[in-house]
Formats: structure tokens, sequence, C-alpha cells
């Protein structure tokens, strides 16, 4: 199968051929069908796609295929991928874990919202950044740990989205918290906690 004929069925919304797609030896061919499914949006794909998330590549090992299965449910938004999400966070490699707590983020479900806490601990920093954007999203974040990422975690990214979620959930709580971090030693965390304060001053 060539990646033009992929392309073929996603402009004519080939659900059917995209799943069959999906099914194919071919981790390239997995990921672009993956891709256009997610971009037509049709919840036939759930299942398939879901099933996806397990794939492995020839040498068994974490597929991209996994990835793009990944962003293409948190497209869809079907709550059916909530708990299988929450699995590829756990259990998947660093890109998977990315993509799944943001993919969590947009199905924007509360049952993700324990899961969303423990990634504010995640090694990598993308999915702790990730996760602090999720929690905001599904709109029912813990101030605390959001308060403990600002003033514990090592990346100034993490930290400045940390400050700008909280400025954006409104919660008084915060306040001392961003006053404190006005000394953080990155001009960014410092900038969002100004805006942070304003914002919830309002």
């Amino acid at each position: 199968m060539e990646i033009s004929a992929l392309e073929k069925m996603r402009a004519n919304k080939d659900v059917e051929g995209l799943i069959r797609a999906l099914k194919y030896e071919k981790e390239t061919i997995q990921s672009h069908a993956a891709g256009a499914l997610g971009n037509i949006g049709d919840k036939r794909a759930v299942e398939p796609l879901i099933e996806a998330l397990k794939y492995k590549d020839e040498d068994n090992q974490p597929s991209y295929a996994q990835f793009w299965a990944a962003e293409a449910l948190g497209k869809i938004k079907d709550a059916r991928a909530v708990e299988p999400l929450i699995n590829a966070f756990k259990d998947g490699a660093g890109i998977l874990r990315r993509k799944s707590v943001e993919a969590l983020g947009e199905i924007k479900d509360t049952r993700a919202v324990a899961s969303l806490i423990e990634a504010l601990k995640d090694e990598d920093w993308q999915v702790r950044g990730n996760a602090v954007l999720a929690l905001w999203k599904i709109g029912e974040p813990t101030i605390e740990p959001l308060i403990e990422t600002l003033k514990e975690d090592k990346s100034g990214y993490v930290r400045s989205i940390a400050a700008e979620t909280l400025g954006k959930i409104g919660d008084k709580r915060a306040i001392e918290h961003l006053i404190e971090a006005l000394k953080d030693e990155n001009e960014n965390v410092r900038n969002k906690a100004v805006e942070a304060i304003e914002n919830i001053k309002k």
C-alpha cells in the first residue's frame, strides 16, 4: 500500500478503508492511517485506534503508530478512549506518554484527573507540561499539585505554564505562591506570575 492511496482515502473520508490500513503491517502506513482517521473524526475509528495504542514495531519496541493513534483519539474526543489512554500513559515510552496526557486533556473526562496529577511528577518535562494544560482543560484541577509544580518543578517552561494555569483558574489560594514566583530565576515564570496575579485579582 502506498501513502498516496491513504491520502485518497482521507480526501474521500473512507473511514473503513483507513481502518483496514491501520492494521497493515508497515508502521508508516499505520501511522498515516491513524493521523487521517483523527483528522476525519469519525467515531467508528475509536475502537481500532484504541487497539493501535498497543502496536509495537518489528523489533517489539514502541511504535510511532501508537503516538498517532493517541493524537487521533484526542481529536475524536470519545470517552471510550479515557481508560486506554490512561494505560498508555502509565505503560508507554516518553513520546506516547506525552501524547496520551495531551489527548486526555482534549477529551476532558474527570476520570483522568488522578492520573494527570500523577503525571505532574513524570521524569519527562514535556509530560509534566502537558499534564498542567490537560488539568486546566478538564476544568477540575487540584490547586495544591499545581502550586507544588510552580514551586518545585525543575523546568522553567513547566513552572511558567503552572503559573499561567493558576491565573486562569482564579483561586485566591495561589496568590501568595505566585508572589513568591516573582523571584524565580526564569524570566518567563516571573512574567506569567505577574499576569496570573492580575487575573486572580480582577
